[in-house]
């Protein structure tokens, strides 16, 4: 990469950008219950914030006239400066991205609640893990336990099968 003049630290701003286009929506997800005027965030929410960070990075680097081939461009941050870290127009970015973020993230979240109700707490893609209670101590409802390979019958026989086969392995060890 030096071959090319790539400034390292150019690189990792870059990296950076990316990362705050979405920590506090990623991060809100965290809140569970509400507080005062904030929605604990939904997934729909917190989906919005992110597209939100990546959108308030390309209206900043149309306001602040970037040419480039691409629309992602403003990616790069070359403000013209002596460096990617000089400039306001890069504090601005920096400082701008995760606001919107944010705002977008609770008011997605407070329209979401607001017009699903409790649907809105729910997955919008349910995967299967999503419905085991893994937190609840890893133990499912009484009508599994009985149907599944973990019942305590089957404990029984199968930690009796491994204490013969222990004791054959010993034997065998013994010679």
């Amino acid at each position: 990469m030096s071959t090319r003049r790539f400034d390292v630290i150019g690189l990792f701003l870059v990296a950076d950008l990316v990362c705050a286009t979405s920590v506090f929506p990623l991060l809100l997800g965290l809140q569970l219950k509400d507080w005062k005027c904030f929605t604990a965030p939904t997934e729909l929410g917190a989906i919005t914030g992110c597209l939100s960070g990546v959108a308030a990075v390309l209206v900043n680097g149309a306001v602040n006239g970037e040419q480039g081939l691409g629309v992602f461009n403003y990616f790069e941050l070359q403000n013209g400066a002596i460096c990617s870290l000089c400039g306001s127009k890069t504090l601005i970015t920096f400082v701008i991205t995760p606001i919107v973020s944010i705002v977008f993230t609770y008011t997605t979240s407070w329209i979401d609640v607001r017009s699903r109700g409790d649907r809105a707490r729910q997955p919008l893609i349910p995967i299967p893990f999503d419905s085991d209670d893994t937190l609840g101590g890893g133990q499912l409802a009484g009508a599994d336990l009985k149907d599944s390979n973990c019942g305590k019958d089957n404990f029984d026989d199968e930690s009796s099968e491994r204490e013969e086969d222990g004791a054959d392995m010993q034997g065998d060890l013994a010679l």
